[in-house]
């Protein structure tokens, strides 16, 4: 039962890695089956890191005007997930008026 605990919660790391900069214990096992499997995880950690934005702004508004706690709220979440969700909207940008051809534009997007 431990085994299967542990395993599952070397999955969540991986899931919180591949979204988040936040450091993971370095003995976490990495391959790419483990890593397909831990998807199983990512609405966890996407809840977890909507929820220490959350935070964030919480604590932001209590102290500042509400467009500065949103300003650096914004901030917090892209040095939070190393601006992974905003590279992703830049590279589909990118494919949709990059590329002329079909080709050019799955180009851009690998």
């Amino acid at each position: 039962m431990l085994r299967v605990f542990a395993y599952q919660l070397e999955l969540f790391w991986l899931a919180l890695s591949f979204f988040s900069r936040l450091p993971i214990p370095n003995n976490t096992p990495y391959c790419s089956e483990r890593m397909n499997r831990s998807g199983r995880y990512f609405s966890l950690v996407g809840l977890l890191l909507g929820a220490i934005c959350g935070a964030i702004y919480s604590v932001l508004i209590l102290i500042l005007p509400n467009e500065v706690s949103i300003a650096l709220t914004m901030v917090a979440s892209l040095l939070l997930t190393g601006a992974f969700h905003e590279d992703g909207l830049t590279d589909m940008a990118d494919g949709l008026g990059g590329g002329m051809t079909a080709e050019r534009r799955l180009s851009l997007l690998n």
